[in-house]
């Protein structure tokens, strides 16, 4: 999740839905990008509930997803 989180974080995070966006983003940080689409066929929820067991956790987990 932290990896995950370190390539989320260096990029600008605007509408998935631009293409445009989309293309500048890609050229501006490839390898952050890169290193996403390995994480795109995952879950959060399905990593999270197995790192997580307390159900407390994973339902505020399921919350910020969602929101």
């Amino acid at each position: 999740m932290s990896k995950g989180f370190q390539f989320l974080n260096n990029i600008e995070f605007l509408s998935l839905e631009e293409p445009r966006y989309v293309l500048r983003v890609f050229f501006q940080n490839p390898l952050a990008c890169l290193g996403l689409a390995k994480y795109l066929p995952q879950n959060v929820g399905d990593v999270a509930r197995r790192y997580i067991k307390d159900p407390l956790l994973l339902r505020f987990i399921d919350i910020k997803c969602y929101c």
